[in-house]
């Protein structure tokens, strides 16, 4: 028995975030590897130009931006969807059964949710903005294992853009 909730301990520790208490990249891969339960879209979230934030105001300030907007996203989405951090300021978003039409309107809501919220911090308000990234399956990727990289890639394009947008992937992966 013991044995059972140290194995059961450990897993835990390596699929979640200590920071949020979001599951993590190596969970939400599982799952949207794995997928095969139809329609799927997933959201690459990047803040921008969150670096600023730690500079100007302490990581400990940083830190409270990611809880808050971990928060953010939870609202914003369905009990069956997934939240995850996913690394520093970069967040995985997994809508299970749901195809790219309305996935488009559940990223510009998040987008939306994030650039009006705000932190307070230190006597201050603290805000921030995201870059969206979408992909779906199979209505852009074939494969579910090609979810991330495509993804991720309409994630560099909204950024490259200039920031506080989505990008919808193009073409099969």
């Amino acid at each position: 028995m013991a044995n059972a909730a140290r194995v059961r301990s450990a897993e835990m520790r390596a699929t979640t975030d200590e920071l949020t208490l979001l599951p993590n990249r190596r969970a939400v891969e599982r799952v949207v590897d794995g997928w095969r339960g139809g329609p799927g879209t997933l959201l690459l979230v990047d803040l921008d130009h969150f670096k600023q934030v730690n500079d100007s105001h302490g990581h400990a300030a940083g830190d409270a931006v990611l809880r808050h907007v971990a928060r953010v996203f939870k609202r914003a989405l369905r009990e069956e969807d997934i939240v995850a951090r996913i690394g520093g300021e970069e967040f995985a978003l997994w809508l299970p059964h749901t195809p790219l039409t309305p996935a488009e309107a559940v990223a510009e809501r998040v987008r939306a949710s994030v650039g009006e919220s705000q932190v307070p911090w230190a006597g201050v308000e603290l805000s921030v903005t995201c870059s969206v990234g979408v992909s779906c399956f199979p209505d852009i990727v074939k494969d579910a294992k090609n979810l991330f990289a495509s993804a991720d890639s309409a994630l560099y394009q909204a950024k490259s853009r200039g920031r506080n947008q989505v990008v919808v992937a193009s073409g099969s992966h």
